[in-house]
């Protein structure tokens, strides 16, 4: 026992020529809870891994201490690896936490592979999540006790994102009488994942987030569509939230369904807008009873093509409510694409509520020619006989209510067609929702909307399709589709505007 009661130094002094005996007289030091500061720093340059237990246990997690001794473990302690992996994954350093799972992994530490193929689904690496799940026989997806559970359900997971449906069949009874697996058999059933419910899945009551209403009591009806689990719940709290928007009594919504997404083949980048092919709805169309379509994916950006809004998983209410104003007749107020056609010439007639592209110069009398325009302005009732519409100028009149009336409906300058030749105008001066996503949706708007609820809608998805067959060369079958989008359309003018392919 006198050995141990020797300062450090000592002992060193006392063995130059190894220090294996040293070591070993450290680690039982520390094993019997009987060391100094001294000596369990000295054991630390010795790369002890007793002494870094010590040292990762009195460290604060996640400090510098806590890292360098959870680094020194991981490379014999598969738990610590993956512990590692977790603080990493919670700090945001997904290079990081992959690498410290995939350490753990080579030790074959199964709870790792859950984590490390969570973090590929959330990165949309599905196939190397999948090919995680399923290295080995033995640590294979159906193993037998919690982790085969945890690992099918994340299976079941991907398999949904992917379209797999026949995966998700074929192991759901697996399923039916585990507690872990409650949460996904509700959503299964509640979202239709599955074209007919299974025995396997609970029996749901599935009420849709607005009342049920026919074509006649709702004009402005929306399906809306998601391909994964995440996504289907983002989209239901995204319809949730739209009932305190302004437009909500406006729309009104069916229950938030499933759609497989390699059956839509769809084109999708960040900052880009998502396209998709959408004679695929063809099939789905007498079960939707609505006039639009709203479907949310991975990513891209969100836009209205006609009758059907897409959006990305990330965007938020306001973006949504955005959107459907384009639904409702409703124009950016920011720049359009050069080449969009509503910017590609002057208007022949009213095309929105709250944007007109006219002439920016005339000649004549000023009072014939502020009642002509008049007839082309949607909000034209709402502008006072005190407030100017045009201001002279050298060569005539241009069109433009003077700045000092800025509080009054006018006629002012507005973005939209900025990256034309063409000049595009709005009922008021500031900006609105139409320009940014974060300002409000002006009174005057609703009131328009109000009044004349069916003039500038987007025709409905039906007419998408009638399009889309009409490019690949098939007149007869997208004539059909042009009687199917006539049915959802009131008054003669806009039936056959539509009925003619002409919107």
């Amino acid at each position: 026992m006198w050995l141990k009661l020797l300062p450090v130094m000592s002992l060193i002094i006392l063995l130059p020529s190894s220090s294996f005996f040293l070591s070993s007289h450290l680690t039982e030091l520390i094993k019997q809870r009987d060391f100094n500061q001294a000596q369990l720093d000295h054991a630390i340059t010795l790369k002890i891994p007793a002494a870094y237990q010590v040292l990762q246990a009195r460290a604060s997690y996640g400090s510098t201490a806590w890292l360098v001794a959870s680094q020194a473990l991981a490379k014999s302690s598969p738990d610590v690896a993956k512990a590692l992996g977790d603080y990493y994954y919670g700090q945001k350093q997904v290079a990081q936490a992959i690498f410290w799972y995939q350490q753990a992994i080579r030790a074959a530490f199964v709870p790792a592979y859950l984590s490390l193929a969570s973090v590929y689904v959330e990165q949309d690496k599905l196939d190397q999540a999948w090919q995680t799940l399923t290295q080995g026989n033995t640590k294979g997806p159906l193993a037998d006790g919690e982790q085969g559970i945890a690992r099918l359900l994340l299976q079941m997971e991907i398999a949904i994102t992917r379209g797999d449906i026949a995966f998700v069949k074929q192991h759901l009874a697996r399923l039916r009488h585990q507690p872990a697996a409650s949460s996904l058999l509700q959503a299964i059933a509640h979202y239709q994942i599955l074209p007919q419910q299974g025995a396997a899945l609970p029996s749901v009551h599935i009420a849709p987030l607005q009342s049920p209403l026919t074509k006649s009591q709702c004009r402005v009806s929306i399906s809306p569509f998601a391909t994964n689990l995440n996504e289907l719940d983002a989209m239901q709290a995204l319809v949730k939230q739209f009932e305190q928007h302004a437009l909500a009594s406006f729309v009104c919504f069916s229950k938030v369904r499933y759609r497989a997404i390699n059956t839509l083949k769809c084109e999708y980048q960040s900052g880009q807008a998502i396209q998709c092919r959408e004679r695929h709805w063809a099939g789905q169309s007498k079960a939707l009873n609505s006039r639009f379509i709203a479907l949310m994916l991975p990513k891209g950006g969100a836009n209205v093509h006609l009758g059907i809004l897409y959006l990305d998983k990330h965007d938020t209410v306001q973006v949504f409510a955005h959107e459907i104003a384009h639904l409702l007749g409703f124009i950016d107020e920011y720049p359009l694409p050069a080449q969009h056609d509503k910017c590609a010439n002057e208007q022949q007639e009213a095309f929105s509520h709250n944007i007109v592209v006219l002439n920016q110069l005339y000649q004549g009398q000023a009072a014939k020619i502020r009642q002509q325009l008049m007839l082309q302005i949607p909000w034209a009732s709402q502008i006072a006989d005190t407030t100017p519409i045009l201001q002279g100028v050298e060569d005539g009149w241009k069109l433009g209510t003077p700045v000092q009336y800025r509080q009054d409906v006018g006629v002012f300058s507005a973005e939209t067609c900025d990256k034309t030749n063409q000049t595009a105008f709005k009922p008021l001066y500031g900006q609105t929702q139409l320009r940014y996503f974060e300002q409000p949706f002006p009174a005057l708007y609703l009131s328009l909307l109000k009044k004349n609820p069916q003039q500038y809608l987007m025709p409905s998805f039906h007419y998408n399709i009638a399009l889309e067959l009409f490019l690949g060369g098939d007149v007869s079958q997208a004539k059909q589709w042009l009687n199917e989008a006539v049915k959802w359309e009131q008054g003669s003018a806009r039936k056959q505007k539509i009925g003619q392919g002409d919107f």
